[in-house]
């Protein structure tokens, strides 16, 4: 997500709900201030300037993300209280936004909780030169021939012809020769901090386990597909252990998918700052007008 489209993003829910988007934001700094002090992230200053560093750290995008994901729920829920939904469900940290929404875990806890994620994701990033490369228009099997060849791993699965890998930098050329022999239609380099979703988190993983202990998540009210197994769950064990575990494991986001279309779902709404999974949901069969994304609701 850029962060000119962040910024304007921001200052389009201010113009929805100024109280409610000020108070969140209030919550979003007292966190980070709490969790990750040494960072010194001022949000009001930072949202006003695209340029600045916190804008390529996952310390500072993810809680902001989070911040902005349930904030558009609260106003979408305000202004269309029609729409009803049946599952919830995110993608990485849009995970934690699912829990929110599906009120199995609070805001005020989640942001924290976040915040904490984001801060052990990045003092991981820091200690490596890792990161995450997608490889667009190959089939499954074809992007594992890819890993096994540069002794990499597939860190999401986004759609039926849509990955990426997650690995050391070094090897990118190598995952890109390899992508053009098979005759993918795009690679590209993704401007994450670091190889997510992979063993490279290890100790981040290790963190973050600990530090969630302190909270325990109350039952759902409506059900969350999980990252893990993409299937529905009420349960607040599996749930947690869910967004534990996928630190280091691989998202199925087509298999999520493939849930909510077996299940007869005609409507996708996605929350949030992004349309990534909006674009996502054409690659995953998802007709055109059964995909919005909040803003257009809004608008």
């Amino acid at each position: 997500v850029l962060a000119l489209d962040v910024i304007s993003y921001y200052k389009f829910l201010e113009s929805k709900d100024i109280h409610k988007t000020q108070e969140f934001l209030e919550f979003l700094q007292g966190a980070i201030d709490e969790v990750n002090p040494q960072a010194h992230f001022n949000i009001s200053e930072i949202l006003v300037n695209e340029t600045a560093a916190a804008w390529g750290q996952t310390a500072f995008v993810q809680p902001l993300t989070y911040t902005l994901s349930i904030l558009t729920y609260e106003i979408l829920r305000k202004e269309k209280p029609e729409l009803i939904p049946v599952f919830m469900l995110g993608h990485s940290v849009g995970a934690f936004s699912a829990l929110t929404a599906a009120g199995a875990l609070p805001y005020e806890d989640g942001i924290k909780v976040v915040s904490a994620r984001g801060k052990f994701m990045q003092e991981e990033s820091d200690q490596q030169n890792t990161g995450m490369y997608a490889v667009l228009g190959l089939t499954e099997e074809k992007v594992k021939e890819i890993c096994v060849k540069t002794n990499t791993v597939i860190a999401l699965q986004n759609a039926p012809t849509a990955f990426v890998i997650g690995c050391s930098k070094d090897l990118f050329p190598q995952i890109e020769s390899e992508a053009r022999k098979l005759g993918a239609r795009k690679t590209i380099r993704l401007e994450t901090s670091g190889a997510f979703h992979t063993n490279a988190m290890k100790n981040a993983y290790v963190k973050f386990k600990e530090f969630f202990k302190q909270y325990s998540l109350p039952t759902p009210t409506i059900p969350v597909v999980t990252n893990t197994y993409g299937t529905e769950s009420l349960d607040p064990v599996e749930l947690k252990t869910d967004v534990i575990e996928s630190i280091i494991n691989p998202i199925n986001w087509t298999r999520m998918m493939e849930f909510l279309k077996k299940n007869a779902v005609n409507s996708y709404i996605e929350l949030g700052p992004g349309t990534s999974l909006f674009s996502l949901s054409r690659l995953n069969g998802v007709e055109r007008d059964q995909a919005f994304h909040a803003r257009s609701l809004l608008a």
